[in-house]
């Protein structure tokens, strides 16, 4: 199964990768990166022209490279996401291609799996050379010459956005692939992703997890998100998949 998911998702990444809007996106949200940039610099000038003491400079420098290790993956990891799905499954359905792929030994799980993977994949690996060229930018333009150091965020900070963040990201495009798949207009699928990325985002925020930090809210989404998954999964039938790919 995951040999022929595999191959799937190869075939989708090589045609994502010849398109020149992906690199428009990449640039996209290197720019979204600067905006955070500036925030930070503005409040460590601030701070330093009021004589603020090193180790508050050094805490508030932690706490920002915390936040864009923790959130800027998943905004990185939603956006291309969103991009990547029109061509894991809506442009195959207007070509054809997804009826012959069913036409072919491979499950529908397999095809499932492998459109899932060609837009996670791409959207992983992308968000997390982001985040380091972020991590050295930021450090190097802002915060070095300020308190003198690098300044690396916390191990658990790294874990939750380095291992957790793709996790879910995978776990939400499993679902929105699957919608895709099943819909008549899978464009509206789309929406499912905007409406995850603010869940994530707004659920920390929310006075029911005041007292959890951010790896334990993402750990509890992952394990909401593969309850989801397993429940919808279901609704994932050839016939639904043919019925949807002719309008």
């Amino acid at each position: 199964m995951i040999k022929n998911a595999w191959i799937i998702a190869v075939k989708d990444i090589r045609e994502v990768m010849r398109s020149r809007t992906t690199y428009l996106y990449v640039g996209m949200m290197l720019v979204i990166s600067f905006s955070f940039f500036t925030g930070l610099s503005g409040t460590l000038n601030s701070a330093s022209r009021r004589g603020v003491g090193m180790a508050a400079l050094v805490s508030t420098s932690e706490t920002a490279v915390g936040i864009l290790i923790s959130t800027l993956p998943l905004v990185f990891n939603m956006l291309f996401s969103s991009f990547l799905s029109n061509y894991a499954v809506i442009t195959d359905k207007s070509k054809r291609v997804l009826e012959s792929l069913l036409a072919t030994p491979l499950s529908l799980r397999q095809v499932w799996a492998g459109k899932s993977l060609a837009i996670t994949l791409p959207s992983i690996t992308i968000s997390f050379v982001l985040s380091i060229v972020a991590l050295v930018l930021l450090n190097k333009l802002y915060i070095v010459p300020v308190v003198g150091r690098f300044v690396m965020p916390a191990s658990t900070q790294m874990i939750t956005g380095w291992v957790l963040v793709p996790v879910i990201s995978l776990l939400v495009t499993l679902v929105v692939t699957m919608f895709q798949l099943i819909l008549n207009n899978p464009r509206i699928a789309n929406f499912a992703f905007m409406i995850l990325f603010f869940a994530v985002f707004w659920i920390p925020t929310t006075p029911f997890t005041n007292s959890l930090n951010m790896t334990a809210i993402y750990l509890i989404l992952i394990g909401v998100l593969i309850v989801l998954n397993v429940v919808l999964s279901r609704l994932l039938t050839k016939e639904r998949v043919i019925l949807s790919s002719k309008g």
